[in-house]
């Protein structure tokens, strides 16, 4: 159960309680339930992992071409 999930589904809440958690399983479930719809089986840790990368990649720093922005800090001119 990730902070970043549990934000995206319930909000501001970081309540660590028994109820908090059914409530959050119970949200995970019904989005993949209604995710799968479609063709394609989803489970509610997918979904979970989902909120995570959304969360965690809104907070980095973007960057065009990260491969490059990689190389060349690793070489320098002397």
């Amino acid at each position: 159960m990730s902070d970043e999930a549990m934000v995206a589904s319930l909000g501001n809440a970081k309540e660590y309680t028994l109820k908090q958690y059914l409530a959050f399983a119970d949200k995970l479930q019904t989005k993949a339930k209604e995710l799968s719809v479609g063709g394609e089986s989803f489970a509610p840790s997918d979904v979970e992992r989902a909120l995570w990368s959304s969360a965690v990649g809104s907070k980095s720093p973007a960057s065009d071409n990260p491969k490059s922005e990689s190389k060349m800090r690793g070489k320098r001119k002397r």
